[in-house]
């Protein structure tokens, strides 16, 4: 019998070993930044292919701009300043603007969407960052990016969020309490592996993606009820959903007991709607989710195979 417990725990000591080791074989230089110490000070200062090593509690929110960085967190935990430092992650004149923990950013016009440079080869690592009004973790124009290791408590927006990158690896992180545990938009190549994605409102979601990995993943009891905002309809109830997204494979994860409490734009274990396709849904384990698969019928080429579920919209999607 195929169980996706079995891959999740060859998957969690593959990704973490990889995670363990991740940045610090290439790394030229080392910084240690302990508490009352200024991460953004050292990033600032360090050369591409640095490593620095974070301790101690941190009120800060981050930028790296820099190829080849490795941010190391050993117990280290950030938190929303008291005065936000103002970079290209944060920009104080804009109206509502959010606050965010760490970025990975590229050059690019936020008005426009163009990128100059994508900054590549960042690694962060071992951090506790929870709290934010935005987003734990963010990477925009970046490259080969990784996330790994990480915890994302109680963020208002998302965990993690990429949008407009290239390779980003979310790995083995644990990213609970937000509106989603991880948002991907408009970026390709991204692989999520060996996450647990728990009580938020949304587990995953792909918004105008392309050739995205999800396996062995635990997505559970994302049940929280997130009103309408400006940019996001309400949502509630949802492991990973799809939304206009092409070349996506869910594989071999355990997605169980997602179910909505309140109104909600999507519902459902995984969810593939609005024109996605090439989608591949495969040898999950989707049960307890209300229902466990729903497609609206649209896009071509999506499949639904070897999946151990009970309800599904249309009917027949399971087996």
């Amino acid at each position: 019998m195929f169980r996706a417990t079995s891959y999740i725990a060859v998957a969690v000591g593959l990704v973490l070993g990889i995670a363990a080791t991740t940045g610090t074989a290439v790394a030229a230089g080392l910084t240690h930044v302990g508490p009352g110490d200024s991460i953004q000070a050292a990033v600032d200062a360090a050369d591409p292919g640095d490593t620095i090593r974070v301790t101690g509690r941190h009120h800060e929110n981050v930028v790296v701009q820099t190829d080849g960085l490795t941010l190391l967190g050993y117990g280290a935990v950030i938190l929303p300043p008291a005065a936000p430092t103002a970079h290209a992650c944060y920009d104080p004149t804009v109206v509502d603007e959010a606050v965010h923990g760490i970025c990975v950013w590229g050059d690019t016009d936020v008005n426009t969407g163009e990128i100059t440079r994508y900054v590549e080869d960042v690694t962060v690592n071992g951090f506790r960052i929870r709290g934010f009004a935005g987003t734990g973790l963010v990477a925009v124009a970046a490259k080969n990016t990784t996330f790994a290791g990480n915890t994302l408590r109680n963020n208002v927006d998302s965990g993690i969020n990429t949008s407009n990158s290239l390779d980003t690896r979310i790995w083995a992180n644990r990213s609970s309490g937000n509106e989603f545990g991880v948002l991907s938009s408009l970026a390709e190549g991204t692989s999520l592996a060996a996450n647990t994605i728990r009580g938020n409102c949304v587990g995953i979601a792909l918004l105008a993606t392309a050739e995205t990995r999800i396996w062995a993943n635990q997505i559970a009891r994302n049940s929280r009820a997130c009103p309408a905002a400006d940019d996001f309809p309400a949502l509630s109830g949802v492991g990973v959903v799809l939304v206009s997204s092409t070349d996506t494979a869910v594989v071999a994860n355990r997605i169980v007991h997602n179910r909505a409490t309140g109104q909600s734009a999507f519902v459902g274990g995984a969810v593939v709607a609005q024109e996605s396709s090439s989608s591949l849904v495969k040898r999950n384990v989707v049960l307890h989710n209300d229902p466990d698969l729903s497609w609206d019928e649209t896009g071509t080429g999506n499949a639904f195979r070897h999946n151990i579920c009970r309800t599904s919209v249309p009917r027949d999607l399971c087996g």
